[in-house]
């Protein structure tokens, strides 16, 4: 009989009424953090400050000097003493990267601005070096279809964000025999060191005494030597093995602002869906209330959880309602004053986060109304100094990539030998000061005057394909009889303003 009650239950109940049911129950309990289910077993091991105490029988702790390591620290400069605890801080900035809408924010805007579009890329000779110029078109021809099959505006992007949330990246080389380099990520947790010796902690084997002599990395328990890796590293000395991911320092305050969010909208929901609140007099028993509520519901229901009955009533605009004497009517509280308090310490710690990547605060919550942007992206601005720095810093590692794509061409014989040694790369970055297009267009006019600037610069500054625009304006001055035409009045007119 039990049995056939809750099988006409179910039936009773459709499946919209349960998910709603379900749905309120949440709302209902407490939020909890996004991380409430991970435990840092070093938090037991932190101090007041949350700096990790010393490991007995050692010194040094945290910020190294603690064990032997051939003349390395026995600790790594960010804490992270063995793989384990590497690979958990990893993981926990993973999440990170993957559901707080803030430090989305921040690793896309990172990318966006030192990698942009991607780095435009023109070849010239050295300087004192003779290369005639079909060598030229030929290398900038490689050198666009090599980017063209490796995707390499896409690996730039996708190798900025790996470094900001894992704290390095792994890049692969593997020569083709059709001249290709192809290029493949390593995942950071594949570099790990099959043996105690700790000349290859971490996965990377080094020269002893000289941990910044890399000899091999250790990929999947296997030996790969260095020639074969590209490893970046942000946030660590030169002397640290493995990189600190850019979220690591951050990540409590990213959970707070995120819980506090949740918080917020939890009980602004919550509120929003009580349109009214019914006080009975003083003294009512619960069976009357209930009587009382069913005597003025329109319909009923129940729970399927609770297995509580629930009322609903009705009341269209206008409705005048009579309330008998001891019964009181009212609306819950505005909630306009809860949320000025919790958007002000919401803004304090984003500030602080924005404080730790060097952004202005607009940058994480994508809201200008507290700072102008001509005001702050400006090129004494403490953010254009950061990026300037990760632009250049991006430019070095992947002309290293470049070179050593355009070396295995020229082994393979698509490229003239020892070509790269004749020829430079030049590279164009994404502009990040706000622009002024005529003062830039006559600055770039008087350096190329001056001798200190080439067209070919110019022209990458611009955005532009030197070669590209060159045939362009032969092609015009062909169609206007050998003349520049209407070029050469545009470039008057900027001139005369």
């Amino acid at each position: 009989m039990e049995e056939l009650n809750e099988q006409t239950s179910e039936q009773i109940f459709t499946e919209r009424d349960r998910l709603y049911a379900i749905v309120e129950s949440r709302i209902l309990r407490e939020s909890l953090s996004l991380f409430s289910d991970y435990i840092d077993p070093r938090d037991a091991a932190r101090d007041s400050y949350g700096n990790l105490w010393n490991v007995v029988g050692t010194t040094g702790g945290q910020w190294g000097g603690g064990g032997s390591m051939k003349g390395q620290p026995g600790t790594d400069r960010a804490g992270f003493r063995d793989q384990m605890e590497l690979d958990r801080a990893r993981e926990c900035c993973r999440i990170l990267a993957e559901i707080s809408e803030f430090a989305i924010n921040i690793l896309e805007n990172r990318i966006s601005y030192v990698v942009g579009t991607g780095h435009t890329y023109t070849v010239a000779a050295k300087p004192g070096k003779d290369v005639d110029k079909k060598t030229i078109v030929i290398a900038q021809d490689w050198l666009e279809e090599w980017m063209y099959e490796v995707d390499w505006p896409s690996r730039q992007q996708e190798t900025r964000r790996r470094l900001d949330r894992d704290g390095e990246a792994f890049l692969r080389f593997f020569p083709q025999e059709n001249g290709v380099t192809e290029l493949r990520f390593v995942e950071p947790w594949q570099v790990t060191a099959p043996t105690s010796d700790v000349c290859a902690a971490f996965g990377i084997k080094t020269a002893e005494q000289d941990v910044e002599r890399i000899e091999a990395y250790y990929i999947d328990e296997k030996e790969v030597d260095a020639s074969e890796v590209q490893h970046r590293k942000a946030n660590v000395d030169r002397n640290v093995r493995r990189g600190m991911p850019t979220l690591w320092p951050i990540k409590d305050l990213l959970r707070r602002a995120d819980k506090i969010l949740t918080n917020l909208t939890a009980k602004i929901e919550i509120q929003s869906a009580i349109s009214l609140i019914r006080q009975h007099a003083a003294g009512t028993t619960p069976a009357a209330a209930s009587t009382f509520r069913a005597s003025k519901a329109v319909d009923s229901r129940t729970n399927p959880l609770t297995q509580q009955p629930e009322y609903l009533g009705r009341y269209r605009p206008g409705t005048i309602i009579d309330a008998p004497a001891g019964l009181n009517y009212s609306f819950p509280p505005a909630v306009a004053g809860m949320v000025a308090d919790a958007v002000a310490g919401l803004q304090s710690i984003l500030r602080a986060v924005a404080s730790r990547v060097v952004m202005p605060e607009f940058m994480l919550t994508s809201d200008a109304s507290n700072s102008n942007y001509a005001s702050t992206m400006v090129a004494e601005g403490p953010a254009i100094k950061m990026f300037e720095r990760l632009q250049h810093e991006t430019k070095h590692a992947d002309l290293k990539v470049l070179y050593r794509a355009m070396e295995h061409a020229e082994a393979i014989g698509l490229l003239p030998g020892d070509l790269s040694r004749a020829i430079e790369i030049q590279v164009g970055l994404p502009q990040i000061i706000t622009r002024n297009k005529l003062a830039e267009v006559q600055e770039s006019q008087a350096l190329v005057s001056m001798g200190v600037l080439s067209p070919q610069t110019a022209a990458a500054n611009f955005g532009l394909d030197y070669e590209q625009e060159q045939q362009n304006i032969a092609e015009h001055q062909q169609q206007q009889g050998g003349g520049l035409g209407g070029a050469v009045d545009i470039l008057g007119s900027m001139d005369a303003a």
